[in-house]
């Protein structure tokens, strides 16, 4: 089991808010990925992906050393 994993639960109120939260925070992401255009989005994504490889790797290799 991967334990940089943590499983939390949330309380009814913080359960509230974030079912208050959830579809505005969608629509600003749309709106976002929108106003990038397809290609600078899949550049945005790419990029992302590639900084959480660095993340990994590095973590990996500091759990090595």
């Amino acid at each position: 089991m991967d334990r940089r994993l943590e499983r939390i639960t949330l309380t009814l109120q913080g359960r509230k808010a974030y079912e208050r939260l959830v579809p505005t925070m969608l629509d600003v992401e749309t709106d976002l990925i929108k106003k990038l255009g397809q290609a600078n989005s899949e550049a945005l994504e790419k990029g992302l992906a590639a900084l959480e490889d660095i993340f990994i790797d590095q973590a990996k290799i500091k759990k090595a050393g």
